[in-house]
């Protein structure tokens, strides 16, 4: 079931006071793709401080180097977490090949010796086809008997492995898997974007995978994926990790398309907003990431919503799925832990030349994309320099007032409305927007001259 808000939808219902605690609560883990491996005193903190965290970090990659598997690249681990880490071993398709030949479980045992004492597990991410699988289950049982070091042994799933009939056999050879509720290159069309998630047979693909002995981690992407399309229509390329709130204030960006997708995470639960989406057109050529850009291409951002982790959270636990160990996000750092509230923030500050404004998201998620931020602005007979970009004044009957209206806004880039000159008497400013529950939301502040 899929709609818009707040239209269509009904606000989801905020979770009874008097509920008791899941009997098996998840664990979260987060998935650290960056080297070298730091962590900040905040970090640490945060990680110290939450119950059931684990931390999966990449560890390298393995290819051929004169005709036997061998690191590509390696990472550093100079950091000491305080919580359990799993080392994300990516292998590339000539080296899973020698791999899973007689052999190979004693080479990749000898090349994981170099793993620090403090990695307590192995996930090992292995292209292979699912025909292979016989093969991958026995590369499985001969690698964990050739680690001189014992290490929980877990495997990346990929979504067609799930069809095979050699699927329960690996899921009873490793001790830990991990599913993964999207496609990195399922991006849809120009027009029609794809889904983030893909969470239709979340229940079906977790029961089928807990029919063997391993523990499941549910995993998920977090960080916003950007997908450019050219002019011709054709893509151009895909960036993950890139804040789209810079994007959407700037200029170069003509912005077409926002809106907040929700999801039913189950045939038995109702739809919560989870997942936003911002396309805007590039006026110019210019750059987005390491992607050139020329005019006339189009950027789409997806990212999820804080809140839609939650609810898919309670909405697992509510099943209580034995083997189910957590949620894995492939994600770092990790966001706020995103309540619906979303409280907005005027912000006047005076300037010798008048007064700038400043709106601020001191909250955990993002008002609901669609009807976005809107502003309405009394300038105090002033006049507004603003810096131009996704914020459009639209054309209104009430003269002496200026509408604006931004897409989003997110907790990590607050919108500069712009800057107020000559006003001879009191600026008043208001705030409208949706919050997570489609609740509608106002805010209002004001600025006197000379003051």
């Amino acid at each position: 079931m899929a709609c818009l808000l707040p239209a269509g939808c009904a606000p989801p219902a905020a979770p009874s006071a008097g509920v008791p605690p899941p009997a098996h609560p998840l664990g979260v883990a987060w998935g650290y793709p960056a080297a070298p491996f730091r962590l900040s005193a905040a970090e640490t903190a945060r990680l110290r401080a939450e119950n059931r965290t684990s931390l999966y970090v990449s560890a390298g990659e393995l290819g051929m180097v004169q005709g036997r598997p061998a690191w590509l690249w390696v990472q550093q681990w100079p950091a000491k977490p305080p919580c359990p880490l799993r080392a994300v071993v990516r292998v590339r398709a000539d080296a899973a090949a020698a791999l899973l030949q007689p052999g190979g479980a004693r080479q990749a045992a000898v090349l994981t010796e170099t793993l620090p004492a403090s990695v307590t597990g192995i996930q090992w991410e292995l292209p292979v086809a699912a025909e292979q699988l016989p093969a991958c289950t026995a590369f499985l049982n001969a690698f964990r008997t050739a680690q001189r070091r014992q290490r929980l042994l877990g495997v990346a799933v990929r979504p067609e492995w799930e069809k095979s009939p050699g699927f329960p056999a690996l899921c009873t050879a490793a001790e830990e898997i991990a599913l993964r509720f999207y496609e990195e290159e399922a991006v849809g069309t120009r027009d029609e974007p794809a889904r983030y998630w893909d969470t239709r047979d979340l229940l079906r693909r977790i029961g089928k995978a807990s029919e063997g002995t391993a523990q499941v981690q549910v995993g998920l992407p977090v960080s916003p994926r950007a997908v450019v399309w050219g002019p011709d229509g054709q893509r151009v390329g895909i960036e993950f990790g890139l804040d789209p709130g810079p994007f959407a204030a700037h200029p170069v960006w003509l912005p077409e398309r926002s809106e907040t997708r929700t999801l039913a995470f189950t045939p038995f639960s109702g739809p919560v907003p989870a997942e936003d989406l911002f396309a805007a057109r590039a006026v110019r050529s210019t750059r987005l990431g390491r992607l050139g850009v020329s005019a006339g291409s189009r950027v789409v951002f997806q990212w999820t919503r804080a809140h839609a982790r939650n609810a898919l959270r309670r909405e697992v636990e509510k099943r209580e799925m034995a083997r189910v160990e957590g949620l894995l996000y492939f994600r770092w750092p990790p966001p706020p832990a995103g309540q619906p509230s979303v409280p907005l923030a005027l912000e006047f500050r005076s300037v010798p030349t008048g007064v700038q404004l400043t709106v601020r998201n001191p909250g955990e998620d993002s008002p609901l994309l669609g009807p976005g931020v809107a502003l309405e602005l009394d300038p105090g007979g002033g006049s507004l320099v603003s810096p131009g970009g996704a914020a459009a004044r639209s054309v209104t009957d009430r003269p002496g007032r200026i509408y604006l209206r931004h897409p989003f806004l997110l907790p990590s880039t607050p919108w500069y409305v712009g800057e107020l000159h000559g006003a001879t008497r009191p600026v008043q400013a208001r705030l409208t927007w949706r919050d997570g529950t489609g609740m509608r939301r106002r805010a209002e502040a004001a600025w006197t001259p000379g003051r």
